[in-house]
């Protein structure tokens, strides 16, 4: 689609992402770099009356998915609900980052007996941020350490409890525990901002190995856009989109998880990839200078 600026590849692209998205959520990392790459090539072209429509195909596609899911489970189990427990995961890290004073930011009764229950656990076992900072270690090493301790022993598990206690069976439970979540994920990282946003980042830097690799990509990057937008290359235009997927992923991961190998493993032929071509541009450019 890409190297021949045809839009209408887009209906097998969307065929073929809707099956890897149902697989594996991870992929929808893939559907905004779609977006930037179609949203590039209608600006190009000035043709976004005749081409906005590859545009709704790639945003609704999200939401195809999690319909066709949510039907399913509907249809199996007997709950219209997605699968993932997506904020269980993405609230790990702001009650790895809350203070004991978070609990005021909530009024249900449920929201605050959760809250205390989660943040006991963590406390009386030193996995809050604070304990870990004030004895100097690095707190996103010491987050991703103990990842599975503040997510599945805790903010899961003893969350499945909480609902057990109230009577709900295994499917209920997981169902129940993922709408609180998603309740109260976002005022906690409202709260502690800047804390998260700082782990955020040392957690999307320690995907590509150093903050030196991850500004490297975005050199590369940029480099690539400049000779893409010069001379419309089609070396260039795969460069720009591996390292956009990349960049993607890597985000993704960071937001809800933590950033270790068998999650971003996918594009580690990136940069060996990248560094042959452009190696291969300039001695080729060499031979012609020299002839």
């Amino acid at each position: 689609m890409f190297v021949e600026e045809k839009l209408s590849y887009i209906y097998k692209i969307s065929l073929v992402l809707f099956f890897l998205v149902l697989t594996r959520g991870q992929f929808i990392a893939v559907v905004p770099v779609l977006v930037l790459t179609v949203g590039y090539l209608i600006f190009k072209d000035k043709s976004f009356a005749k081409n906005y429509k590859y545009l709704i195909i790639l945003v609704a596609l999200p939401f195809i998915t999690s319909l066709t899911e949510k039907v399913y489970n509907k249809i199996v189990f007997g709950h219209f609900v997605n699968n993932a427990m997506n904020y269980v995961h993405l609230i790990s890290s702001p009650f790895y980052i809350a203070n004991e004073d978070d609990i005021n930011l909530f009024d249900e009764e449920n929201e605050k007996t959760y809250f205390k229950l989660i943040y006991d656990s963590l406390y009386e076992a030193e996995l809050t941020h604070d304990q870990n900072f004030s004895i100097e270690t690095d707190d996103y090493k010491f987050y991703e350490h103990n990842f599975t301790k503040i997510c599945n022993k805790r903010v899961y598990k003893l969350g499945l409890e909480f609902f057990e206690e109230k009577g709900l069976d295994y499917y209920e439970q997981n169902i129940a525990l993922n709408k609180l979540c998603s309740k109260m994920v976002f005022p906690l990282i409202k709260q502690n901002l800047k804390t998260w946003c700082i782990l955020f980042f040392k957690n999307l830097k320690n995907a590509f190995g150093s903050f030196k690799g991850l500004l490297m990509f975005l050199v590369l990057l940029g480099y690539g856009i400049f000779f893409l937008i010069k001379n419309n290359s089609t070396i260039y235009k795969f460069i720009v989109l591996a390292i956009l997927f990349m960049l993607a992923n890597n985000a993704l991961i960071a937001l809800a998880v933590h950033s270790i190998k068998r999650y971003i493993f996918y594009f580690d032929w990136v940069i060996f990839v990248v560094l042959i071509l452009f190696l291969n541009e300039i001695l080729k450019n060499k031979r012609i200078d020299e002839c």
